[in-house]
């Protein structure tokens, strides 16, 4: 008879605070909780760093393009152009090779 009394007594307490740790549980780690929006948050940074290097290399791009334009052609742009297409060079003139560094061009040995 006691067990039943402490439930009476004490029953608006117990169903507030179930409701307010189900809120509370859903709220952190639900699918609109702050879990998921700091992970959402994060991968938005990523895509923003990502977008600013396509920007940067598509107005590298239009500057190229640019210089290669049939109205104001830069004569030097385009010898040095065509020497690297045409792997063709004059006997007085010094090649540097410049190896970068690209994900894709990185040597396996190194680390």
């Amino acid at each position: 008879m006691d067990l039943r009394r402490f439930f009476y007594r004490f029953w608006p307490i117990i169903v507030g605070l179930s409701i307010f740790v189900y809120f509370a549980y859903h709220g952190f780690s639900g699918e609109r909780g702050v879990l998921k929006y700091w992970t959402i948050q994060h991968e938005l940074d990523e895509k923003e760093f990502e977008l600013l290097e396509l920007q940067t290399q598509r107005q590298k791009l239009e500057e190229k393009i640019k210089r290669l334009n049939p109205k104001s052609i830069d004569i030097d742009f385009l010898e040095e152009q065509a020497m690297k297409v045409l792997n063709f060079f004059h006997e007085d003139h010094i090649v540097v090779i410049k190896k970068t560094l690209d994900e894709d061009t990185v040597d396996k040995e190194y680390p």
